[in-house]
């Protein structure tokens, strides 16, 4: 019935300031996982690092990258890995689950975040029966509501986005 939060995928660095300073030819580290492989993509191409196929969309392999204007080395690393990877590689892209874990938050460790609007948002879901019943319009409503973008603010420092 409507969006919810993103839980942003992010950049993070324990070389790098901003990714201004990312230099030809460095090494980076995303998802080994097709789903964090694609979604590391689009990511990557949001920053303007790396461009591919649109016939790729939302399910790009490193097989549809069409342009690498840093020459990046994409290294795919099992997501219990990345953190650790982030000692080898100038950057490595790390969902916000696996970043939590290692002690990171989007917002303030980052150099470069997913933004709100990211297709993989997450949504509030009824059952299609439940879609037109009049308690479902005030729910959403309500998650929507100012009082609770003022929360998850305030809870989440901004490494949960809200869409809406």
């Amino acid at each position: 019935i409507g969006s919810t939060v993103t839980l942003p995928m992010a950049l993070y660095s324990r070389k790098l300031k901003t990714l201004t300073q990312l230099q030809r030819g460095a090494t980076i580290a995303i998802p080994a996982d097709a789903a964090g492989t694609a979604r590391a993509l689009v990511l990557l191409q949001n920053f303007t690092l790396l461009t591919f196929s649109d016939r790729a969309g939302l399910h790009a392999t490193l097989a549809d990258i069409t342009g690498n204007r840093l020459h990046l080395n994409i290294r795919q690393v099992p997501r219990s890995q990345l953190s650790a990877a982030l000692e080898q590689v100038a950057f490595a892209v790390i969902d916000s689950a696996d970043a939590a874990k290692a002690g990171l938050y989007p917002a303030r460790d980052s150099i470069g975040i997913e933004d709100a609007r990211s297709p993989w948002q997450n949504v509030l879901a009824v059952r299609a029966g439940d879609r037109n019943e009049p308690w479902v319009a005030p729910l959403l409503a309500a998650y929507h509501s100012e009082p609770v973008a003022k929360f998850i603010l305030e809870r989440y420092q901004d490494s949960v986005r809200r869409p809406w």
